[in-house]
């Protein structure tokens, strides 16, 4: 496998919920490569199945690399169908949720979910905050969180998709094919007719911005604070070199290393 630094596309995009948007170009420059990525393994029938920001691994140059393939499925000829209901639910596509025939496009729902996310530093359809009442029995919380599934379950495949002030910061082409990818139908939804190419000839991606980004020429908006494990591990001590590198872990994944 590839080295990857412990670091993810969720947790720079939580840095942004204290203010700070995300440019449209880095937002365009993440999609690109999403994109190119999910076209990839379609390529080979894979549907992913569980496409979320914490399945996205963000390297030291801001590139990006698709990981956790645990809910993937092969398929094996052209007119295989899947109808198993499986992933994550505020990325789950309605087809999904609703345990109807699919084949790819479960996966481009997801990537609309993500862009959705990268504008609005919030998922379209997800609950309020759960409330942890107290005194709540086991049982009474498993009943609570099953309703609040199926409302968000709900809200997925009926409700109109709400736009916030944030989403007026960014141009009406990238706005259109946020909700191109959001179309509940997934016969109409854009990718239907050729995959990741339907989707790159989309107007919001410029041909003199794709090849600025394929050549290299494109200064990230957000470079990730990351380690390298070739360098700043010690596998004789089994101790980080640096603390700078203990940043990117959480006070719990540092207790286990110094363990």
């Amino acid at each position: 496998l590839d080295k990857c630094f412990k670091e993810k596309v969720r947790a720079d995009e939580k840095k942004n919920r204290k203010g700070v948007d995300l440019t449209e170009e880095q937002i365009l420059f993440w999609a690109l490569k999403i994109i190119a990525a999910v076209g990839y393994f379609h390529s080979k029938k894979i549907v992913h199945r569980d496409l979320k920001m914490a399945n996205i691994l963000i390297e030291k140059n801001s590139d990006l690399k698709v990981c956790d393939f645990g809910l993937a499925y092969q398929f094996k000829t052209d007119s295989e169908t899947e109808n198993k209901a499986c992933g994550t639910p505020t990325t789950m596509a309605p087809e999904v949720i609703n345990s109807q025939p699919y084949r790819m496009m479960p996966d481009w729902w997801s990537v609309g979910i993500i862009l959705y996310q990268f504008m609005n530093h919030v998922t379209p359809f997800q609950n309020p905050p759960f409330e942890n009442k107290p005194g709540l029995s086991d049982n009474e919380k498993e009943e609570q969180r099953k309703k609040q599934i199926k409302e968000l379950y709900d809200r997925a495949c009926n409700r109109a998709i709400e736009w916030d002030e944030a989403a007026k910061k960014y141009s009406p082409e990238l706005i259109d094919l946020v909700k191109r990818l959001l179309d509940r139908d997934p016969k109409t939804r854009i990718g239907s007719k050729d995959s990741s190419k339907e989707i790159l000839a989309h107007a919001v991606f410029k041909p003199e911005f794709v090849e600025r980004v394929a050549k290299g020429g494109y200064k990230p908006q957000i470079v990730p604070d990351c380690f390298d494990f070739d360098q700043d591990f010690d596998l004789a001590s089994n101790k980080l070199k640096i603390d700078k590198a203990m940043d990117c872990f959480t006070p719990e994944d540092k207790n286990k290393i110094d363990g």
